[in-house]
């Protein structure tokens, strides 16, 4: 969907041009252009529905050929593992469903006890807040709505239809406004008498662009409201290059962080997914703000001034700043629950380290830790103290030995006597590295926000102006 997004895009920026000349070639190219995209639209689209009517049918029953191939087992200890059992267990809890045809009892009861559910269909277990190990009202069905009460074979197709549904709608959309679009060409081809490319007044602007024979004041336009565009074109670049940045830092994006993220989820939606959706704001929308300034710019060249050009700037422009406040806000709302609920989170893995010395857990965390430069969600004597607190068995110890000895002690599961070597707690050092860039976030956001309704207010201003201006002439030359 983003690739198709970029593509049509781009053809609708090229469309700002060719359909405000008279060349009949460049309306002929937009309309090869715009029909292309049409049909791969229509095509995308059916392809699609195709798909989503074989998954609605097959569904349930792969799903049901999985369990029966692989089975279930609900115990804590395969929660964090590859294995088909922490799938099953991670599915429950994250989709809030149980079973795949039947909700309470059905295929799963021949892997758990008698008339009981897993623990992980309970709105409160194990990956929830708060943290849930044994819930015996709600596994054993004594109160109905402490369990998710929906099976997941309806749970997966309820998000399918959700996100098909705007997909199909927005294609549909497109599909219109494609054929409309070419249907307009095609009328002002007929009924507009139209010149050849060489003859066409902006191309002739842009071959003159080059010449230099009037010298250089009858060329270039220096104005103070070119200042704006350019600081908002500095923001940008900034924008941009912080979105790169993040896309390779390792405490972002590494693959030793990777599988702890996965476990991480903030208003429902993985933390792999949040890091991923802001590196590319900064890199789309940067991108974006970086062609919409140099276009403002482009005001520089007397034989690039269009008043369409302008008309079209401020409509893209007033897209962005609702871009840009949108994004704010969905951000505002994720940082505080990451500050919130993050260091919560991070606890809980600390438990199943102790608790699950011989499966991948340790893995993952002796990695992040050793990412970080930490030790535990808590620091190294919180991470001690889990040893006896919270009904917790497994390793005995007080400091994994990665967190003194670095990367040696990668796989390592082994627990040091006391604590040997002081470390900050990873909880801290996890939410400085992603408040740092939700920080330049909203800065940079903000500042590129406020720069952009400049620029918008002086444009409208200006062609409000000139719209009076011409209204004034028209009504004396009327009298």
């Amino acid at each position: 969907m983003i690739s198709s997004s970029l593509v049509i895009l781009f053809v609708a920026c090229i469309g700002f041009f060719t359909l405000r000349t008279n060349s009949k070639c460049l309306h002929v190219f937009q309309i090869i252009l715009t029909a292309i995209c049409c049909l791969l639209v229509v095509v995308g689209t059916g392809l699609w529905g195709k798909a989503k009517d074989s998954i609605s049918y097959k569904l349930e029953y792969e799903m049901s050929v999985f369990l029966q191939n692989f089975g279930y087992h609900a115990d804590l200890s395969y929660l964090f593992t590859n294995t088909a059992y922490g799938a099953w267990s991670h599915l429950f809890a994250v989709a809030e469903c149980c079973g795949i045809y039947s909700y309470a009892y059905g295929e799963l009861s021949q892997y758990v006890s008698s008339n009981q559910i897993p623990i992980f269909c309970c709105k409160e277990n194990p990956l929830t807040e708060p943290y849930s190990e044994t819930n015996v009202t709600c596994t054993n069905l004594q109160q109905w709505d402490l369990n998710h009460g929906s099976t997941c074979k309806d749970a997966v197709l309820t998000r399918l239809d959700k996100y098909s549904n705007a997909f199909f709608a927005m294609s549909v959309l497109t599909i219109v406004c494609f054929i409309a679009q070419i249907s307009l060409i095609l009328y002002k081809l007929r009924k507009t008498e139209l010149i050849p490319l060489i003859n066409d007044k902006y191309v002739q602007a842009f071959k003159n662009l080059f010449k230099m024979e009037k010298g250089l004041r009858n060329i270039f336009a220096f104005e103070k409201k070119m200042i704006f565009p350019f600081i908002t074109l500095l923001s940008a670049l900034a924008m941009l290059i912080l979105g790169i940045v993040m896309k390779h830092d390792d405490k972002m994006t590494g693959e030793y962080v990777y599988n702890v993220y996965a476990l991480l989820y903030f208003k429902g939606v993985n933390f792999l997914d949040i890091v991923e959706a802001m590196y590319l704001v900064f890199i789309i929308v940067g991108t974006l703000s970086v062609i919409l300034s140099l276009l403002m710019l482009s005001d520089i060249f007397k034989t690039l001034q269009f008043k369409w050009k302008n008309e079209g700037y401020i409509g893209c422009l007033l897209i962005l700043i609702v871009t840009k406040l949108v994004c704010i806000s969905l951000m505002i709302v994720i940082r505080v629950d990451i500050d919130e609920n993050a260091p919560y989170q991070l606890t809980n893995m600390d438990r199943q380290y102790r608790n699950n010395y011989y499966y991948e857990i340790f893995k993952h965390l002796n990695r992040f830790y050793f990412v970080f430069d930490c030790c535990g969600a808590d620091g190294p004597y919180e991470f001690s103290y889990l040893e006896h607190s919270d009904g917790y068995g497994g390793l005995t110890g007080s400091q994994p030995r990665v967190c003194c000895y670095g990367s040696s002690y990668l796989d390592d599961s082994t627990l040091l006597s006391s604590v040997q070597c002081e470390k900050k707690s990873c909880s801290s050092e996890f939410l400085n590295s992603i408040d740092r860039y939700s920080n330049a976030f909203f800065a940079i956001f903000s500042l590129t926000a406020v720069l952009e309704i400049v620029c918008f207010v002086i444009e409208a201003k200006r062609i409000s102006t000139d719209l009076i201006s011409n209204f004034k002439q028209s009504f004396v030359i009327s009298r």
